[in-house]
């Protein structure tokens, strides 16, 4: 039984491990310039103590990839069981 299970759904299993692995290269690629700007604002934020300010510069200015995560994390998991169940 298990091994007509994997044959059927190899192909979905295919996609969801390429589309997870495209969004990690997405992540990764994108964290470094992340904690970059990140700790230079805490380090200009202990320097000052404008600290609230800070946080809400940063977020407004990642709120879209924010977003888009978010979003990706919400979303996909209802599209792939959607469509894997359906099968």
């Amino acid at each position: 039984m298990i091994w007509l299970a994997w044959r059927q759904f190899r192909a979905a299993a295919a996609m969801t491990a390429a589309a997870l692995g495209v969004l990690v290269a997405v992540l990764a690629v994108s964290r470094t310039a992340l904690v970059d700007q990140y700790a230079q604002g805490l380090d200009l934020c202990a320097r000052g103590g404008d600290c609230a300010r800070f946080l809400d510069r940063f977020f407004d200015e990642h709120q879209t990839p924010f977003l888009g995560v978010t979003a990706a994390a919400l979303v996909l998991p209802a599209l792939i069981g959607l469509f894997w169940g359906r099968r």
